[in-house]
């Protein structure tokens, strides 16, 4: 096991701190890094405002119940979607095909399928609150199902590996995907979602999603995941 020293050799204080002094030193650090972060980006949140099911809510679960992040795209919902006006393109109109009768739920969903979206002009919106376990991943593998994860939709219909879809994600989405997942693995809240591994593609949890979220911003994930890897 390595030393904090070798960790941290510019830091070497730390090697004398209690292991209560270093929790707490160290989740300071994290807190700090997280503002700053979220100084980078603004988040928006629209929980209150956002139309839900007349009846139906979501069950809740712990925050450190969440294990990964799991990243879409609207495609699935722009071939699925069938009532007027709703052609799944910006954050409203894939939460009224999700609170009326849809694809995911014969019933309707109680609200909007995931926690994060991200609009076509990259403004990042909160729908749901960490705690609500949201309808995003399907039958998807242990530690990357409903209850294990959030879910993040890049508003758009993109190419995948069978689907070809009408739109590429704009250099706005792309940057604040990005910047949104930095913010999320720097979360302390977020305790297990330590780095770039913990960030995902639908297709990654779920064999049937191989589309989800396209083949762009899956090359973009990993190449953000390979120069994380180069830091470290």
């Amino acid at each position: 096991m390595k030393k904090i020293n070798d960790l941290f050799p510019k830091i070497p204080f730390l090697n004398k701190l209690t292991p209560e002094d270093l929790s707490k030193y160290l989740l300071e650090i994290s807190s700090f890094v997280a503002e700053k972060l979220k100084a980078k980006i603004k988040i928006y949140d629209i929980r209150e405002e956002l139309p839900r099911h007349k009846t139906r809510k979501w069950n809740r679960r712990k925050i450190n119940e969440i294990l990964n992040v799991l990243v879409h795209q609207g495609a699935g919902h722009a071939r699925a979607a069938s009532a007027p006006g709703v052609d799944c393109k910006n954050t409203e109109s894939v939460n009224l095909y999700h609170i009326n009768p849809n694809h995911v739920s014969k019933k309707g969903c109680p609200r909007i399928c995931y926690l994060f979206s991200i609009e076509r002009d990259g403004k990042i919106e909160m729908c749901n609150d960490y705690q609500d376990i949201t309808w995003h991943s399907g039958h998807s593998k242990l530690g990357m199902r409903n209850r294990d994860t959030i879910g993040i939709i890049v508003c758009g219909n993109f190419s995948g590996r069978y689907w070809k879809g009408s739109q590429e994600p704009t250099e706005a989405q792309l940057k604040s995907l990005k910047l949104l997942c930095e913010y999320l693995i720097e979360d302390p809240a977020l305790k297990n979602i330590t780095g770039w591994d913990k960030i995902k593609g639908h297709c990654d949890a779920n064999s049937g999603k191989p589309d989800c979220p396209g083949t762009e911003i899956m090359e973009n994930i990993e190449r953000w995941r390979k120069e994380n890897d180069k830091k470290n």
